[in-house]
């Protein structure tokens, strides 16, 4: 716990929180349908499961809280609490997945062809979204499912990158490397799984694309990296560094942090 007040608090969106109250009402619609004729005891049963189940999901859902301290993050759960200061996380890891991969991933064929279909609805690109902040006391995974995601991203972003960014490129000017998991940064070029540095001049494109991070060059139909997305830790310093090496003279924009999420 932080003793400083908290100056951003997010709940899960009023949708999540009105939804508990279902399984009453369609018990109570079950009931009145049955009613003639039915036995009383059997329908109590019905309402008074209906009603354990609505104060189950009700708790589960009323209770998660975020906050921001000057100090940290704040998580208050069904399950209890977690706080981690700022200056302690060591990573983050984001991943979305796209209402129509999502389909395909999980029904396989079938669900490729519902996937083309859903593909071209004009809500196809609304995506569920995590982020896991770690720290080597805790971790803490913050789903699309808090209201106002991207501002709880950009926050959370904004505090935890530069110190990040910091670090690798005093490691890379140093001579070393600076490491996002498989992928490595030296002043060579990326290294990926321990080959030879690929130069960043060869780069045309880095960032996430779909579900996976990618790294492509001119003139491949290939990308010469290719990762899942959540298995790269801290994402957007990543692709935030290739594109300055790429483009030493180029100035980068502090709210880039967040806004690297569709590559470079």
């Amino acid at each position: 716990m932080f003793y400083s007040p908290a100056e951003k608090t997010y709940r899960y969106r009023a949708v999540l929180r009105y939804w508990p109250w279902a399984p009453i009402l369609i018990g109570g619609v079950v009931c009145y349908l049955v009613y003639n004729g039915s036995n009383l005891k059997t329908l109590g049963w019905i309402a008074g499961g209906c009603a354990i189940l609505s104060l189950i999901w009700w708790k589960a859902t009323a209770s998660p809280r975020l906050e921001f301290h000057r100090e940290g993050i704040d998580y208050t759960g069904v399950f209890g609490e977690k706080t981690i200061p700022w200056d302690e996380i060591t990573e983050t890891r984001y991943h979305h997945q796209l209402m129509a991969q999502a389909l395909g991933w999980h029904f396989g064929l079938v669900g490729a062809l519902i996937a083309a279909r859903a593909a071209k609805r004009p809500d196809a690109k609304k995506a569920s979204q995590t982020l896991a902040v770690v720290s080597p006391n805790a971790k803490l995974t913050i789903a699309s499912s808090f209201e106002n995601f991207d501002e709880i991203l950009d926050i959370i972003f904004s505090k935890v990158n530069p110190r990040i960014k910091a670090a690798a490129q005093k490691a890379i000017a140093g001579g070393g490397t600076a490491s996002f998991g498989k992928i490595q940064l030296s002043s060579a070029g990326v290294i990926w799984k321990n080959k030879q540095p690929i130069p960043y001049s060869r780069i045309s494109s880095a960032g996430i694309e779909g579900q996976s991070f990618r790294i492509k060059a001119e003139g491949k139909w290939l990308a010469l990296v290719s990762i899942r997305s959540q298995k790269v830790p801290n994402i957007f310093v990543l692709t935030e560094l290739i594109q300055e090496m790429k483009s030493p003279a180029s100035v980068t924009k502090p709210e880039s942090m967040g806004g690297a999420r569709f590559g470079v």
